[in-house]
Order: C-alpha cells, then sequence, then structure tokens
C-alpha cells in the first residue's frame, strides 16, 4: 500500500502545480483624474503587446499614497469609493 501511495502522489504532484492563467497575465495602468471620467471604459478588453491585460485602476491624487524603498518594488496604496464605502487597494 505505501508504494501504491508513493506512486499516486508522485504522478498526481504535477497537476497540482498552478499554471498561469491569462487572469494572472496582466499590467496594472494607474490613472490619476477625478471620478467624471470612467477611463475604464477607454481601456476594457484591450491588451499590450498582444498577449497582457490591461487591469485600470483609477484614483485622484489626494487618495494615492507611493511607498518605494531600496528592498522592495514600489507599493501603491488608494482610497475608492465602492458603493458610498471606502475601501483601501494595494498593487505593486
Amino acid at each position: 500500500v505505501p508504494a501504491f501511495q508513493q506512486r499516486a502522489n508522485s504522478v498526481t504532484a504535477g497537476s497540482l502545480v498552478k499554471a498561469p492563467s491569462a487572469k494572472d497575465k496582466h499590467k496594472t495602468l494607474l490613472v490619476i483624474d477625478d471620478q467624471h471620467t470612467d477611463w475604464s471604459k477607454y481601456f476594457r478588453g484591450k491588451r499590450i503587446h498582444g498577449d497582457w491585460d490591461i487591469r485600470m485602476e483609477q484614483a485622484e491624487f489626494k487618495d494615492i499614497n507611493l511607498s518605494v524603498n531600496s528592498e522592495t518594488v514600489a507599493t501603491v496604496s488608494m482610497v475608492v469609493n465602492r458603493n458610498g464605502t471606502k475601501v483601501v487597494r494595494s498593487f505593486r
């Protein structure tokens, strides 16, 4: 039984590795503007270099915080209103 279990684990181990999906392959575009213009409609369905999706984030300048240091990549945090509730979003 242990030999069978080892063989089953070795066969299924390859299927447990998560392959990158098209959803994971994206570039984030940060648009700094007020909410009067919905910039997402201009970029919806568009791609960069043929196979990179564009994930668009929009915020006003006063709602953006940029954090950078020599040991990590830049991180942007922003406060956005979603259905009347303030939500903090962060991305790199």
